[in-house]
């Protein structure tokens, strides 16, 4: 469904979100002449980018403190298991390295997950097959088989707990937001 055919389908929906953004970007637009007209925009600029400046290590702390609950929430899921060798240690230290320099994924877009759960598994196979040409191919079946029902659990529990509403959730809505998402 194209553009047009969306705000036809939703235009209560399109009519609702114009009459409240309305005033709120007519405020900007005239605020931007107040400014101008008053020679104070280039004050405005270098209080916004001190703004900008600031909301960066504060971001960065946010980051960090939302890393930190994440692991205390997982508790003895995130710490590695006491039977494991070396070699399994070194791979988690680099899967948590990971997932720590991962950005929020977005619901619309399922490459960037796919894409990182493979660099994951490719990771921690090179820990295991440093030698091998495709590291990640020296899995066997069962273990990759076990890597699948493990991550589906553990998605499938977090997703009950920390998601509302996620039971009316069906696969075509994403198929619906994936579609729409490529033609606009």
């Amino acid at each position: 469904m194209s553009v047009s055919g969306l705000i036809r389908r939703y235009w209560p929906e399109t009519l609702l979100i114009v009459l409240v953004t309305l005033p709120w970007l007519s405020l900007l637009a005239l605020g931007l002449v107040w400014l101008w007209q008053g020679g104070r925009v280039a004050i405005w600029a270098l209080a916004a980018a001190a703004l900008g400046l600031l909301a960066w290590p504060v971001s960065r702390l946010v980051r960090r403190r939302a890393d930190e609950e994440a692991r205390r929430a997982l508790g003895d899921v995130a710490e590695p298991a006491r039977t494991w060798n070396t070699v399994e240690r070194d791979a988690w230290t680099e899967v948590l390295a990971i997932a720590d320099s991962t950005p929020p994924f977005s619901f619309t877009e399922i490459e960037p997950l796919a894409a990182r759960g493979s660099d994951t598994v490719l990771a921690v196979a090179r820990r295991f097959h440093p030698d091998a040409t495709s590291p990640w191919s020296r899995f066997s079946l069962p273990e990759a088989l076990l890597l699948a029902e493990r991550l589906a659990r553990d998605f499938r529990r977090e997703a009950l707990q920390h998601i509302p509403g996620i039971r009316a959730v069906h696969l075509n809505h994403f198929l619906w937001l994936q579609l729409a998402d490529r033609r606009s």
